[in-house]
């Protein structure tokens, strides 16, 4: 996993706080909490986080503060829909 910085232009401090606000989360959820034996091994472990946990369940500012899950179920339901259950998909 690796980290590009993708900060810059006219909102630079509402882009270091979100920012920050992950990299807290991280470390709390899964760096604070485990003993990596290597740099692969912690790579792995947050990358894994970050696609299973944080991008499904969080609440995200841009999201209304709503988990993606959540954005998802209420915009099929605003478009007459049901939302495709597409995190347990052939599982």
């Amino acid at each position: 996993m690796e980290l590009y910085s993708g900060i810059g232009g006219t909102n630079v401090r509402t882009q270091w706080g979100e920012y920050s606000g992950l990299f807290r989360t991280i470390k709390e959820e899964v760096i604070w909490i485990n003993e990596f034996t290597s740099l692969e091994e912690a790579q792995e472990v947050i990358g894994q986080w970050i696609e299973e946990d944080y991008n499904q369940f969080y609440p995200h500012s841009k999201l209304g503060y709503k988990s993606p899950r959540e954005f998802e179920k209420q915009y099929y339901e605003l478009q007459g829909g049901r939302a495709l259950n597409l995190y347990t998909f052939g599982g």
